[in-house]
C-alpha cells in the first residue's frame, strides 16, 4: 500500500504462523479425504504447497484475481489468468477437490472458483480451505454442498502475507 494511503489495520502473519495454521487445519482436511488440492494463485500457492506436506495429495493451480495490483482495491469482476484445461479437467471429474486460498475476504473469488470447478469437473465432493476469514458481509456464496475449513476468523483488516512483503527479514 502506498505511503499516501490512509493508515489501515494490518495482520502480518509470519511464515511460521502460516505453517502452524495449516498444521492446525490439516487433520480436519485429512479426515475429509481430498483427492486433489487446487491452489488459487497468487495467495493460495504457498498455503496449498504446505497443505500438501500434511495431506499428501497433488496440487494443481489456477490463477484468478479480483484486486487491482496498483490500487489494492477490488475490481468489478474476477479476471482469469490461468485455468484448468482438457485432460486435467477429465482427471478431476468425480474426485474430491479441496480449493485453498489464504483469505476469504468478499468471497467473490473463492465462490467463483468453487462454482467453476463444480460445473466443469463435477467433483464427488468439494471443499474450500482458507487461513483467514474476514468477519464481514460476503458478496457471493459457496455452493451449498461445499465444505468450508477456516483456521481463524479475523476483523476486516488488511492481510499482508509474508510472501507479499518486500522486506522478508521483518517477517522472520
Amino acid at each position: 500500500m502506498s505511503s499516501s494511503s490512509k493508515q489501515v489495520k494490518k495482520l502480518e502473519p509470519t511464515y511460521n504462523e502460516i505453517h502452524a495454521a495449516i498444521k492446525h487445519l490439516a487433520p480436519s482436511v485429512t479426515d475429509w479425504a481430498p483427492d486433489w488440492i487446487i491452489a488459487i494463485g497468487g495467495g493460495g500457492y504457498i498455503p496449498s504447497r504446505i497443505m500438501r506436506t500434511f495431506v499428501k495429495k497433488p496440487v494443481l493451480a489456477v490463477s484468478v484475481k479480483l484486486y487491482d495490483d496498483n490500487t489494492d482495491k477490488p475490481g468489478e469482476c474476477v479476471v482469469v489468468r490461468q485455468w484448468l484445461r482438457g485432460e486435467t479437467i477429465e482427471k478431476l471429474k468425480g474426485s474430491r477437490i479441496l480449493i485453498v486460498d489464504e483469505v476469504d475476504d468478499t468471497r467473490t473469488t473463492l465462490a467463483w472458483v468453487a462454482q467453476k470447478i463444480s460445473e466443469e469437473c463435477a467433483p464427488s465432493a468439494l471443499a474450500c480451505a482458507v487461513l483467514f476469514n474476514k468477519r464481514k458481509r460476503k458478496e457471493a456464496s459457496l455452493p451449498n454442498d461445499c465444505k468450508y475449513f477456516c483456521y481463524k476468523t479475523i476483523g476486516d483488516v488488511w492481510l499482508e502475507a509474508p510472501w507479499d512483503q518486500l522486506d522478508i527479514e521483518e517477517t522472520l
